[in-house]
């Protein structure tokens, strides 16, 4: 086998395998044969080992600082490990410290930053200040008593003028049942029937108005009413003014009583079968 002045040169190829064939052979015959040569082995797999956990090229620069020679002979070998020790544990430590000191330097900045943050924040909202939120009136006790009253005063539903009652069998889902449900006032078949029927007619516009008139009995207030400022947009319906008075009943019973206004005032603008009525709320409504 080939002779290394730096016996450590010589280990090392061994371990990293670089040796020829008949060097491992030599190499093994020595390990088996020479108690010495395999003490001093295990020691440097030891210390190759710590120098892999600590950062290898740091401690083995300080590992050739040493002088070998003397440090693997005789009462010399517990020397080196106690070296070999303290240098795998200052380049540990070393680093465990440098980690701390990475760790607090970016820790530092982000404090920093966050602060920076709420600087800006703080002078952004002094000179933008959040603008302050207006909140809708809710009416009064005496304005909902006045509301509850005006409406149970005017509300009458309005009369069946599309189908005539029926004298024999009634057709079944069609617009006679769902009329002859609405004249015994059972609201609730009337209107599951009419939303039904207006599936297959969605421009119907009697089928529209008696399906509020029927949610506005049941009572689905909000689905009433939202049938109705349809129909109040188209003009040109037959239902208009009943329309209008209608809706604004719901505002009456919605205790919107400034809508309800609005709504009666539309229909006193114009002589129909609803201004007198419209002008008495108006009068009450407006004390």
């Amino acid at each position: 086998m080939q002779e290394y002045i730096d016996i450590h040169e010589l280990f090392d190829k061994y371990i990293k395998k670089e040796l020829s064939d008949s060097e491992i052979i030599a190499f093994n015959q020595r390990l088996n044969n020479d108690e010495s040569f395999k003490q001093e082995f295990g020691l440097y797999k030891d210390i190759v080992t710590g120098i892999n956990i600590a950062s290898e090229d740091y401690l083995r620069g300080k590992f050739n600082e040493l002088d070998n020679k003397s440090v693997f002979s005789g009462k010399r070998v517990m020397t080196f490990m106690y070296l070999a020790a303290a240098v795998v544990l200052v380049a540990v430590v070393g680093t465990g410290i440098v980690i701390k000191m990475n760790q607090k330097q970016q820790h530092d900045d982000i404090i920093a930053s966050n602060e920076q943050n709420i600087v800006d924040d703080d002078s952004n909202t002094q000179v933008k200040p959040e603008p302050e939120k207006i909140q809708a009136k809710e009416p009064d006790n005496n304005e909902k008593l006045l509301a509850m009253n005006t409406y149970k005063d005017n509300y009458k539903q309005y009369p069946n003028k599309l189908v005539p009652k029926s004298r024999g069998e009634i057709p079944k889902d069609s617009l006679p049942l769902a009329m002859y449900y609405y004249d015994n006032q059972d609201y609730s078949k009337a209107e599951l029937l009419l939303s039904k029927l207006l599936i297959s007619q969605p421009g119907n516009e009697d089928i529209r108005f008696y399906l509020a008139m029927s949610k506005m009995a049941t009572p689905d207030v909000k689905g009433a009413l939202e049938i109705l400022l349809a129909l109040e947009k188209e003009k040109s319906t037959k239902y208009y003014y009943s329309v209008v008075w209608y809706s604004g009943l719901v505002y009456l019973q919605s205790n919107d009583i400034a809508k309800a206004i609005n709504q009666f005032e539309k229909i006193t603008a114009q002589n129909n079968p609803y201004k007198a009525s419209s002008e008495e709320i108006l009068k009450l409504l407006k004390k």
